[in-house]
């Protein structure tokens, strides 16, 4: 288990969150690789709360050690949908780091190995203006979350202007009127759980980036996710929520690897990740 006290409160609508309570997975390969990951919980996002979190990932690593010697693709091709996809995330992350470390190879460089650095942003929480320039000390981008805001042409419910993942027509509508007026330019979060998802977003030109988390998605989702937006032109970045160290970590080596998000290196390669060769075996 990882339990953290927060150094400041994240605030979603109406919840509050003043620590984490996330699930650190550990996969032995019977050749002694050891592989870490997380499974980050945010009761208010992911399906799971940390007990049922520790009960998923156990049941996975039975699975995993039960089965028998395989390729890293077929490997994560065998574990569960994404009903839980915080675990799936923490599992897949275990499974690749034991990979790459089976092969003396960095996380960077499976995913393609466009760069070895990335620039990173840091979102800034609700939070007085003192205490937002102090978290913002050695970043050179900022995000900020905003309430209430108003957009004029955009009908807005009582409370603010909100937009509900599934409203389709509500998502284009903001995009249109947001980006045609004031030349902002809109990601899509919370609208994009899945490949699915990400394909009614490009169809219908329903936003300019997709916001891509790898808890809601997993690790498997989020390439699908990737290689769907590279070929469609569509602006990515990538981000985390309540992760430690171990998870945005492993999200960094990924998003430095492809070099294709908005927030990091765009070196223009065409990066593809190999997953055929790798044969596991599990202790």
């Amino acid at each position: 288990m990882i339990d953290r006290v927060l150094s400041f409160v994240v605030k979603k609508a109406s919840s509050r969150l003043d620590k984490v309570e996330n699930v650190a997975i550990r996969i032995d390969l019977s050749n002694g690789c050891v592989g870490w990951g997380e499974a980050p919980i945010l009761p208010f996002v992911t399906a799971e709360d940390q007990s049922t979190a520790i009960v998923k990932a156990s049941e996975a690593c039975e699975l995993l050690k039960n089965s028998p010697s395989m390729t890293l693709g077929l490997v994560l091709d065998i574990l569960p949908g994404h009903e839980f996809a915080s675990i799936r995330e923490g599992v897949e992350m275990t499974l690749t780091d034991a990979a790459t470390k089976s092969i003396s190879v960095p996380l960077w460089r499976l995913f393609g190995a466009a760069s070895d650095s990335i620039t990173t942003e840091i979102t800034i929480p609700i939070v007085s203006p003192a205490e937002a320039a102090e978290l913002g000390i050695g970043f050179k981008v900022p995000k900020t979350r905003i309430q209430n805001f108003k957009v004029e042409g955009v009908k807005e419910p009582e409370g603010g202007c909100r937009v509900h993942r599934d409203d389709w027509e509500g998502l284009g509508h903001f995009t249109h009127i947001v980006k045609g007026k004031y030349g902002v330019c809109v990601a899509a979060d919370e609208s994009c759980h899945n490949l699915v998802d990400a394909k009614i977003i490009i169809t219908g030109n329903l936003a300019d980036v997709v916001n891509i988390k790898l808890a809601k998605v997993g690790i498997v989702g989020g390439l699908e996710i990737i290689v769907e937006a590279r070929t469609s032109g569509l602006d990515l970045m990538i981000g985390g929520m309540v992760e430690t160290r171990l998870a945005m970590g492993f999200t960094g080596h990924l998003a430095a690897g492809f070099g294709c998000f908005k927030t990091g290196p765009n070196t223009g390669k065409e990066n593809r990740i190999d997953r055929s060769n790798l044969v596991f075996s599990f202790s």
